[in-house]
């Protein structure tokens, strides 16, 4: 599943939190302003990634049954993670940290691919929440698992990002590109969604304000010493990779729509549910939203 602007306009580009990040605009977004947002997109980075062994999270993945204090940062995004969770009905859950370590995806891409030479027995994973007191701000893991943000601590930050710069920029038309991920940080904007095979190609208009996030069991797949097959989206209920899906969901919110496309992809039959403008193939076809229909093109 990709997204792709279909505008052809200049863009700053550079890498963090294991993705491409690019700022497209109409030529009035200075390197001043790209300058502050790297570096608000890598102190996110640092709090975030459990592959940094001093980010929050690997400190709370160090310690499993504690609660421990987090930063004011931190605990905003666990709680909303939290409420996705319940929201899913625990279709998204962000304590798949430790299956993904079982089945080989120890380390980031960069130092090395997921593999391992033995698939371990897959074990559900535990539906409790992981903010044990806001006024406090204490978080805690269960014993077993280990916290992974991901896309989601990705889109959260896309999200902050996107409000950095419209405070230092008047660039009527910016686009935040996260990977194949989206934000429309002021205009609206005419994107690709979907390819062969999955969707059949289409665009939709991403109005101002507005995040796309998708969601595939195919964008990290990798094959164990012993031949079974892996990928990153891990079913909560089983503990084990999802059955093949890909969702697409565009909201309001970036964190939101990142954790709604996840669950779409984990969960397919969620769709009936959702009144979020969202779209999910998986084996029995395309299934979109009433809400889908009003931005497709």
């Amino acid at each position: 599943m990709s997204e792709t602007a279909l505008e052809t306009r200049p863009a700053w580009e550079w890498r963090a939190m294991g993705a491409t990040w690019r700022l497209r605009h109409t030529g009035k977004v200075e390197i001043e302003v790209v300058g502050a947002l790297a570096d608000a997109i890598a102190a996110d980075e640092r709090r975030w990634s459990r592959f940094l062994a001093r980010s929050e999270v690997s400190r709370l993945n160090r310690a499993p049954g504690v609660p421990l204090q987090v930063s004011t940062e931190t605990l905003d995004l666990l709680l909303s993670c939290d409420h996705w969770h319940e929201q899913t009905d625990g279709a998204f859950s962000v304590m798949v940290g430790g299956a993904l370590i079982g089945y080989g995806y120890r380390e980031s891409q960069r130092v090395r691919s997921p593999r391992t030479s033995v698939t371990p027995r897959p074990q559900p994973i535990p539906s409790a929440l992981v903010v044990v007191d806001a006024v406090r701000r204490l978080a805690c893991v269960p014993d077993g698992t280990a916290l992974d943000l991901g896309g989601v601590a990705r889109m959260w930050s896309a999200e902050r990002a996107a409000a950095l710069v419209r405070t230092l920029s008047d660039d009527p038309a910016i686009l935040l590109e996260v990977g194949d991920d989206m934000v429309a940080v002021r205009g609206d904007h005419l994107v690709a969604v979907g390819g062969e095979g999955e969707t059949g190609g289409r665009a939709v208009v991403l109005r101002d304000g507005h995040a796309l996030a998708s969601s595939s069991w195919s964008a990290l797949l990798w094959s164990n010493d012993d031949g079974a097959t892996a990928h990153h989206l891990i079913d909560p209920l089983t503990g084990a990779p999802a059955e093949p899906a890909s969702a697409v969901v565009i909201a309001a919110d970036a964190g939101e729509a990142d954790a709604l496309a996840t669950a779409l992809a984990v969960r397919p039959e969620l769709i009936a549910t959702l009144n979020a403008c969202a779209m999910v193939h998986a084996d029995q076809g395309e299934r979109h939203t009433a809400a889908w229909e009003a931005v497709a093109v």
